[in-house]
């Protein structure tokens, strides 16, 4: 029997069965006390089974096989277990903690271990707020609400080793204590309420600090508190259950406001001045109540004056103190004060002058003197009038020259205090200065010529006339008026004084005598020049013995333009003028003396006409052209030369002004004067004889005698514009765009400006005729209401179809077949249109007639006589079309409504209609309660059928005895 021991060291999830080797063996047979069995070779001694829980037992029985003379050995019995779990389980090593909610913040570390032993496996932690860092475990409270949270910690051990532990997290909600809204200030003295603004709770502590406030407990946590002294004050309030919270709010105390102290600080004459010291919490300023009245607006000056008094008037105000943002804004009023108005002193004038009587030419100023009597100094001197000047030192001066001749009154007032005022005048005169103007009839003349002297306006007989004549010799002419003359050049000065009353002037005025000039000898003869000649010519050669500085100038000729005459020089540039003859003046200016002038003449020969006529072409009708320079200047003398800038063309009488040429080119026609002046004209021969070639698109007639070809030339290469066409030989202008033809041939002509042509030959055609033909069921255009109807159309000629358009659009097309299918329920016209793709149209449409036979009723008579048989007029009709009848209504022969049918209103408020067939809504030949005779009546009734269409029936019919 095989030995058989137990593997070590023990395993915790296997166990390994070991033997020794049996001689003769051929293999093992294991069982299990599990129930497994295993067959191995003679060569294995092991076997292993896996697959086991940690402190697991097994048994084995093992016996060795055999083959031939050896049979089955004995069977060995043997008992193994699995190694137990390490001893230890899993310990949270983080206690069980409290938070307060929102106070609390900091991630709490979260640890654990074993009971026992050393950990061979991991730590896992989890639960509500259990967060990783880094690897490591958290609690954070943030993560949660208040309550009480259960955290998990697992321990995963070897094979099934496994345990956990848990520990529990408490977070406590924070107690209430939000505040109601308190004011951000109070005056002192003044009580408010501070209560909370959350439920008060019973297992709550609630400690408040009202920073020296005086509080009243109101109940329930509400207080009435008072702070009888200024300041920032903070209340505060303390809430303790689990946790604590506090909360808080400041309030401003604003001292009571103090009223100003007015005091009578001005008297004026016509006002007060009030005064006060400031009341530095009056940030806002003051009012002021006058005489008892109300307060005014806030000001913010600590001063009030009241002005528009009386002399001596009193008046009296209150002053209040104002500021803002505080519940007591306005101070207590005041006491009343009372100011009086001032009364005038008595003042008088003495005014006087060191001088009062003045020449007009004075310019001294005197000063001016009020010489007051009874004034306190404090006033203000002012001097007015004529020639009363305003000194920087405050006094006044008269000054004559500023006031003028004459008598002038000074008026010298005294104001003090601004309204007292005082008056009083000064008498002064300013006399005028004699004349002592004089006339020179001329003060610019010229030697040995008189200038006449003159005193202006009327001599004084009272003056004095002082003349110096500076050396002329003189004639008296009576009454201040003199003659005078020198014999040399000079600049003589001539003056008067004239004394009267004490004052004296003197006028000087300066004489100038001059010497005569000369301008020289001109030359008799003209001076010749040609036309467009540039060389300057000296003018001044044309002049002997004339003074230096003279001035030229153009005396005639026109179109002299600015520059070329230098007049200083006399050079003269004659180019860019017309012929003709000019003349031009020398003039030395003589001053008092005549001006001395010479004239000299410049004749300017034209430049002959040259003129070669108009520009010629030779064409395809024109071989030869005449160039006519007739239209040149011609004369004695004159000669003419015809040339061509192609020296190989041969000109015959090149020497006359009228040539035949037969050669393009540029020809120049030179015309030579008498006196060898020459002008030239040039004209050019083109030649142009290639015929224009048409370019053209043709547009196919679209449809059967439309008669729309159209031929269009889209360009004209070579020949000369403008071109002109003929179509079929008749004349079409200049037009390109030939429409509206007919199917024929066309011949199109072009012409050009030199009659060059060429012609083409076109052909334009027309389709076959496009038509169209309605047909009906058996070729009738009737049919009854309500019968199915198929229509088609017979197209004929024409191009590919493009459209089939058929009227009513309601219709519709039957598949792709050329026909529409529907049930006829109306008259109406049928109209189809066919459209081929080249536009063309036809279009046949006919009347389809449908019968309509409605199913209703009306009798031709009734005999109401009570018989029961044929008593009732009403309406019969078949109830499967009839959908209502709308109104019924019987007339006699004159028109009056004998009856009308009852209708009943809808739920809309309209009135319904009724069915036919029913009695209810019929007549039974009475009106008014009486029986009518028998007669003929009128009916009417509006019936509307299913279809949806109404008709009205009218007719007669007889009643009957």
């Amino acid at each position: 029997a095989p030995v058989v021991s137990c593997g070590t060291p023990e395993e915790l999830e296997s166990i390994t069965f070991n033997w020794d080797p049996v001689v003769g063996a051929t293999g093992y047979e294991l069982d299990f006390s599990d129930g497994n069995s295993a067959t191995l070779t003679a060569a294995e001694t092991s076997f292993t089974v896996s697959g086991l829980d940690p402190g697991t037992t097994l048994t084995i029985s093992i016996y060795a096989t055999g083959t031939g003379p050896c049979p089955d050995g004995p069977t060995t019995t043997l008992e193994c277990s699995t190694a137990p779990c390490p001893p230890g389980l899993a310990m949270a090593t983080t206690p069980d903690t409290e938070f307060c909610n929102g106070q609390d913040t900091d991630l709490l570390p979260l640890s654990a271990t074993l009971t026992a032993g050393t950990p061979q496996g991991s730590f896992t932690w989890s639960g509500p707020g259990v967060v990783v860092n880094n690897g490591n475990f958290f609690f954070d409270p943030t993560a949660v609400g208040p309550g009480v949270h259960v955290l998990t910690v697992a321990y995963d051990g070897p094979s099934i080793c496994d345990s956990q532990d848990e520990v529990t997290m408490t977070i406590f909600g924070l107690p209430l204590a939000g505040l109601d809204p308190t004011p951000a200030q109070v005056c002192a003295g003044t009580a408010i309420d501070v209560s909370l603004a959350d439920p008060v709770d019973a297992g709550t502590t609630y400690v408040w600090d009202w920073d020296g406030g005086i509080p009243t407990d109101l109940g329930n946590q509400t207080y009435s508190v008072r702070w009888d002294t200024p300041g920032t004050k903070t209340v505060t309030i303390t809430a303790t259950a689990e946790c604590t919270v506090s909360n808080q709010f400041t309030i401003e105390v604003t001292p009571t406001l103090a009223a100003p102290v007015p005091f009578c600080a001005r008297q004026d004459l016509d006002g007060v001045l009030f005064e006060w010291p400031l009341v530095p919490e009056a940030i806002l300023g003051y009012q002021v109540s006058v005489n008892g009245g109300p307060f005014g607006a806030t000001q913010a000056e600590n001063s009030f004056f009241i002005g528009g008094l009386g002399f001596g008037e009193t008046v009296s105000i209150r002053v209040r103190s104002v500021r803002s943002g505080t519940t007591c804004d306005l101070s207590p009023a005041s006491a009343d004060v009372a100011c009086s108005a001032r009364l005038c002193p008595q003042v008088t004038f003495a005014p006087a002058a060191a001088q009062t009587e003045f020449c007009a030419d004075a310019t001294t100023r005197v000063t001016l003197m009020a010489n007051l009597s009874g004034a306190d100094g404090s006033g203000v001197t002012t001097w007015t009038g004529p020639g009363v000047i305003a000194n920087n030192d405050g006094s006044f001066s008269f000054d004559p020259s500023v006031a003028g001749i004459g008598q002038h009154l000074l008026r010298v007032s005294y104001v003090q205090e601004a309204l007292c005022s005082y008056e009083d005048v000064l008498l002064v005169e300013v006399f005028a200065l004699p004349a002592a103007d004089f006339s020179v009839s001329d003060d610019l003349i010229c030697a040995a010529t008189n200038t006449a002297l003159a005193v202006l306006g009327t001599v004084d007989p009272q003056a004095t006339y002082t003349w110096d004549f500076a050396g002329a010799a003189v004639t008296d002419n009576g009454n201040q008026r003199y003659d005078l003359r020198w014999p040399l050049a000079g600049t003589y000065a001539v003056s008067l004084t004239v004394t009267a009353n004490g004052c004296a002037t003197t006028t000087s005025q300066m004489v100038t005598v001059e010497m005569p000039v000369s301008a020289g000898t001109a030359a008799q003869d003209a001076l010749e020049r040609c036309v467009g000649t540039t060389e300057m010519v000296d003018l001044s050669s044309r002049l002997t013995g004339a003074d230096a500085g003279g001035v030229w100038s153009v005396v005639t000729g026109s179109g002299v333009p600015n520059g070329s005459l230098d007049p200083a020089t006399g050079q003269f540039n004659p180019a860019g003028l017309a012929p003709g003859n000019y003349r031009f003046a020398y003039t030395v200016e003589g001053g008092s003396c005549p001006d001395a002038t010479a004239e000299v003449s410049l004749r300017l020969l034209a430049a002959p006409v040259a003129n070669a006529g108009q520009g010629q072409t030779l064409t395809c009708n024109t071989g030869m052209v005449t160039l006519n320079g007739s239209a040149s200047e011609m004369g004695p003398g004159y000669t003419y030369l015809w040339t061509s800038a192609d020296p190989n063309v041969v000109i015959m009488d090149a020497d006359q002004l009228l040539i035949d040429v037969g050669q393009p080119g540029v020809y120049r026609l030179e015309v030579t004067n008498a006196i060898g002046c020459s002008a030239f004209s040039e004209v050019t021969v083109d030649s142009e004889t290639e015929a224009p070639v048409m370019e053209v698109e043709i547009s196919q007639i679209s449809c059967f005698q439309a008669d729309d070809g159209a031929i269009l030339v889209t360009g004209v290469n070579g020949g000369r514009p403008p071109y002109r066409f003929l179509l079929n030989g008749e004349e079409r202008g200049q037009t390109t765009l030939f429409g509206g033809l007919m199917p024929q041939q066309y011949d199109l002509q072009v012409i050009d400006a030199n009659g060059c042509f060429s012609n083409i030959l076109l052909d334009l055609t027309q389709p076959e005729e496009l038509t169209i033909r309605l047909r009906f069921p058996g070729d009738s255009a009737s049919v009854n209401y309500g019968e199915e109807i198929f229509i088609t159309a017979s197209i004929n000629g024409g191009n590919a179809i493009d459209t089939l358009l058929w009227q009513p659009d309601s219709l519709k097309t039957d598949g792709e077949t050329a026909g529409i299918s529907f049930v006829a329920r109306e008259t109406q016209m049928i109209s189809v249109t066919v459209v081929d793709e080249l536009g063309c149209r036809a279009t046949d449409r006919q009347m389809l007639l449908v019968r309509k036979d409605r199913p209703v009723y009306f009798p031709t008579a009734f005999s109401p006589n009570g018989d029961n048989i044929n008593d009732i007029f009403f309406i019969n009709g078949d109830l499967d079309e009839v959908e209502s009848i709308q109104d019924f209504a019987i007339y006699d022969r004159w028109g009056e409504a004998v009856f009308t049918a009852n209708l009943a209103p809808t739920a809309d408020g309209s009135l319904g209609g009724f069915l036919p067939n029913d009695p209810a809504f019929g007549w039974d030949g009475f009106h008014k309660g009486r029986v009518m005779n028998p007669q003929v009546f009128v009916y009417s009734a509006t019936v509307r059928f299913r279809d949806g269409e109404t008709v009205v029936y009218k007719g007669d019919f007889v009643l009957l005895r």
